[in-house]
């Protein structure tokens, strides 16, 4: 899958990036709400892992334009600072899944064969049409 990683925590990166290239998914990064939105537009991804958190602003408010962008991608939020009021916003905003952080990696990797796993039954179901 094409992942769009955006996170600012250089060490989260690191690790995230390392996992999901060993795992086999191509990763691009951004660190900033306005980076996110320029990758969005200039690429496709599967899958974006979005930081609800950045120094340019809130994660949340992306979700409008990578639903009108990429309106296939499946967005997965991750956060260190949960809140009830939080999880129901993004989660409104069709959000498939709601990561706290820190996660365990095997709990990430299980998420994503979920998703890559449900995107190829989507695949192989419009073939046969």
């Amino acid at each position: 899958m094409n992942i769009l990683l955006i996170e600012d925590d250089p060490d989260a990166v690191l690790v995230l990036e390392k996992n999901l290239s060993q795992w086999g998914h191509e990763v691009e990064q951004a660190p900033t709400c306005a980076e996110a939105l320029q990758k969005v537009r200039l690429f496709a991804f599967d899958l974006i892992l979005l930081d609800l958190f950045l120094p340019d602003g809130q994660g949340q408010s992306l979700i409008p334009d990578f639903k009108q962008w990429a309106p296939d991608a499946i967005i997965v939020t991750m956060t260190g600072r949960n809140t009830r009021d939080l999880e129901q916003e993004v989660r409104r905003m069709g959000v498939l899944f709601y990561m706290i952080k820190p996660f365990e990696t095997k709990h990430l990797q299980s998420m994503i064969r979920h998703i890559a796993g449900n995107k190829g039954s989507a695949i192989r179901a419009e073939l046969r049409t």
